[in-house]
């Protein structure tokens, strides 16, 4: 049975916009967590939820957004977290340390917008002993949207294009390449 799980902590952040075309923040968090809940694999390849006595969780973001012209803008964003158990010096479980993304946008024509998505997430422990690791993982996404009225799109997405296999979390697997479709109608 859980014990229940408590936490102290606190973020603070600042966020800077120069220019209207160019926007930049960061943010930084502690946590200290007292019983922590944590999805981990079990020895016998199950994966279960586990208390983790203590953990000490620090993260720095940032974040940027330009607009390198009316129909062209990027953003950037990164996460570094050390988690770890001050107790046995292990890390806490499904927390990889680096995590990012890169987007662009291109509105090609005035009713056609193409986004890409690049993101990446390093690899980490599964579980509290630090024994099964869990690879990196880049992914590309892409979209097309079509502003059919400014009250409907119409959307096209291919998720995982680049068919990146490993997963996010022990024992899930993680679906290949996929493709969505769908529409937005705003009455």
């Amino acid at each position: 049975m859980l014990a229940p799980e408590s936490n102290i902590g606190g973020e603070v952040g600042w966020r800077w916009q120069p220019t209207r075309t160019y926007e930049i923040s960061t943010s930084s968090y502690l946590q200290h967590y007292h019983n922590l809940i944590a999805l981990q694999q079990s020895a016998s390849g199950t994966v279960k939820s586990v208390n983790i006595s203590e953990a000490h969780i620090l993260g720095v973001e940032a974040q940027s957004n330009l607009q390198w012209h009316k129909n062209w803008k990027s953003g950037f964003s990164y996460t570094y977290m050390m988690a770890n158990n001050p107790q046995t010096g292990y890390k806490i479980p499904n927390r990889p340390n680096h995590q990012g993304q890169f987007w662009t946008e291109w509105k090609m024509l005035p009713p056609l917008t193409l986004r890409i998505d690049l993101t990446y997430r390093e690899g980490y422990c599964a579980d509290s002993l630090n024994t099964i690791q869990i690879k990196a993982a880049p992914r590309v996404n892409a979209s097309i949207n079509y502003q059919v009225t400014p009250k409907i799109k119409l959307t096209l997405r291919g998720e995982n294009i680049n068919n990146q296999r490993t997963p996010d979390l022990y024992g899930f697997n993680y679906p290949g390449a996929a493709i969505y479709g769908g529409a937005y109608l705003d009455w």
